[in-house]
């Protein structure tokens, strides 16, 4: 799964209310459920003022 880079900040925005320096992220596929693709995202994202921060989206 890929996430694009610009919607991943917008994201990350919204949650820390903050601007973004700079974020990465990681993807692994979730197993069950009847949903359809489900993935958990977890990554580091530097906020201003300089705060570095590991995150899990859903």
């Amino acid at each position: 799964m890929n996430i694009n880079p610009q919607t991943l900040i917008h994201a990350l925005k919204q949650q820390f209310k903050k601007n973004i320096i700079s974020a990465d992220s990681q993807t692994m596929p979730l197993q069950g459920g009847t949903v359809g693709n489900v993935y958990l995202v977890t990554g580091s994202v530097e906020t201003a003022g300089g705060k570095k921060r590991r995150t899990v989206l859903y």
